[in-house]
């Protein structure tokens, strides 16, 4: 039975569970023994496509039947938000970062076309799949799990203690926290890098923008959008279109 009291703690035990668990359904699904599966000439990722179907359902159905109906968290803990402003604003966020790294990405990779046999399995896996599942993952579940222990459990907590009997002024624990949240964007990015294979330098500067979006609006909305923009680029979808536009 969940016996914990203190909202931090709550909060803490809800993400660690819920990382564990995704991690292992992840793992287990990377060690089947088939990646890809054939629908007529398309080819669609197994990964992919359980994450998205399996994994994201049964993981948003056991946080809700362990802690929110046991009050230990709440949708808008999970990004299931309108955003802290306003829907406006969060939608406006989602394609600043997007437009941000996008332009990057059109700037710095090389042209390609996708076959007609491909568009729909790679649209599928980085336009639908990978940005409601990664999203959900690193920036809600893990970029959550680190502001908890980094920022309202250490920082805050050791900045308030009196035994330490310095007295920050409020400029100098604003200044505290923004460094330790530049410590969890770039953790988070960088896990999200190697999450990819090698490190890159773009999937870590996409890591860092929506990892800055969804703090910004604490809704996945947001950080949903920048990474289907990235990836409408990245996937090869944007020059197709320029290409049937201006062949």
């Amino acid at each position: 039975m969940l016996v914990a009291r203190d909202p931090e703690v709550k909060i803490l035990l809800s993400f660690s569970v819920i990382f564990i668990l995704s991690m292992s359904l992840s793992l287990i699904t990377e060690i089947l023994p088939f990646s890809y599966f054939q629908i007529g000439e398309m080819i669609f990722p197994v990964f992919q496509t359980i994450q998205l179907l399996i994994v994201l359902p049964l993981v948003i159905l056991i946080m809700y039947f362990l802690f929110i109906r046991n009050n230990y968290i709440t949708w808008k803990n999970l990004g299931f938000s309108t955003g802290e402003k306003s829907l406006r604003f969060t939608l406006l966020l989602g394609i600043l970062g997007g437009l941000i790294i996008g332009f990057y990405d059109y700037f710095t990779m090389n042209y390609f076309i996708l076959e007609n046999n491909q568009i729909l399995p790679n649209f599928f896996e980085k336009c639908i799949a990978a940005p409601l599942w990664e999203e959900f993952f690193f920036r809600v579940i893990t970029l959550t799990l680190f502001e908890v222990i980094f920022i309202t459990l250490l920082v805050k907590n050791l900045l308030n203690l009196p035994k330490l009997n310095i007295k920050f002024t409020e400029s100098n624990k604003k200044w505290i926290i923004f460094e330790f949240y530049v410590l969890i964007v770039g953790l988070n990015a960088y896990f999200f890098t190697t999450a990819h294979g090698t490190f890159t330098l773009n999937i870590f500067f996409f890591g860092v923008v929506a990892c800055t979006v969804y703090l910004k609006s604490k809704s996945i909305i947001a950080p949903i959008i920048s990474h289907f923009i990235s990836n409408f680029v990245t996937g090869g979808f944007l020059f197709l279109v320029l290409h049937i536009l201006f062949r």
